[in-house]
């Protein structure tokens, strides 16, 4: 089968059956793109990310970090330190990083990929925002909250001057912040970026109105309101089962005190 033919297949069987079925498509495209005479360096580094983002996602951070530091070293030498798929490389690495619990560096990618994006000097540049979010996650995993609701902040603050009317855009932002600070145990300040993301709390979307739930719980100490929300979700399908298992995991936390430096909050 062609290359193309196989791009399509991967991405059919990811879709419809899961990352594990597109493995070995992608392993193949791979070691196609390594030995083809008229491949591309590129075509080869896009073939290593997919799979790495598929090993990723089947909760093997250890082997897609190995992807990827082979992708970025190929590709700092090849395309230069500030190409987009180098920054691809390293926000991914970044993830696996922290995935794998290894902060310090995970930090040292985040602050590397941000400041890479700055040095392009394109405010619109579309790694920014990934690069901001990768860098609040490191941030908020390390117990630093100043640098984890500042990098939100600005991600938010700069989505709202580039692109105003992507209202859903930029609630998914302020959703993900919010969420962040409640891992960070804020909830007064969590409410605010909820409130961003859904100004009527009656009108809230299953994840925001479970993000306030969470911030009931937290200042009051009581954790029934969220049970109770998330056995409707779970009833009625309005979250999907990964979220509620995640959602499951912070009520755990909630008895712990406080959230120490160095512990990986769930997502």
């Amino acid at each position: 089968m062609s290359i193309p033919g196989l791009w399509q297949r991967a991405r059919e069987a990811w879709r419809t059956e899961g990352a594990g079925r597109a493995e070995p498509i992608l392993r193949q495209l791979v070691d196609l793109q390594r030995t083809s005479p008229d491949g591309l360096p590129s075509d080869l580094h896009e073939a290593r990310l997919s799979l790495a983002h598929c090993l990723f996602e089947q909760q093997r951070p250890a082997e897609s970090l190995e992807l990827e530091r082979l992708v970025l070293t190929e590709s700092e030498r090849r395309e230069g330190p500030l190409a987009e798929r180098t920054l691809e490389a390293l926000h991914a690495m970044g993830a696996s990083l922290l995935e794998l619990g290894r902060l310090e560096e995970a930090d040292t990618s985040a602050r590397d990929m941000l400041a890479r994006c700055e040095a392009i000097g394109d405010a619109a540049h579309p790694l920014t925002a990934p690069a901001l979010r990768l860098g609040g996650l490191v941030a908020e995993a390390r117990g630093d909250a100043a640098r984890s609701e500042a990098l939100h902040r600005r991600r938010y603050e700069r989505e709202v001057q580039l692109a105003p009317r992507e209202e859903r855009r930029l609630r998914n932002f302020a959703r993900h912040w919010g969420w962040s600070l409640v891992n960070l145990r804020r909830p007064e300040a969590a409410r605010g970026a909820f409130a961003l993301a859904c100004p009527s709390p009656s009108e809230a979307p299953p994840a925001v109105a479970l993000g306030l739930a969470f911030c009931t719980a937290l200042e009051t100490g009581d954790d029934a309101p969220v049970h109770v929300l998330l056995e409707d979700c779970r009833a009625s399908g309005r979250l999907d089962a990964v979220v509620i298992d995640q959602a499951e995991r912070r009520l755990q936390q909630l008895r712990t005190p406080t959230v120490e430096p160095g512990e990986r909050p769930q997502r």
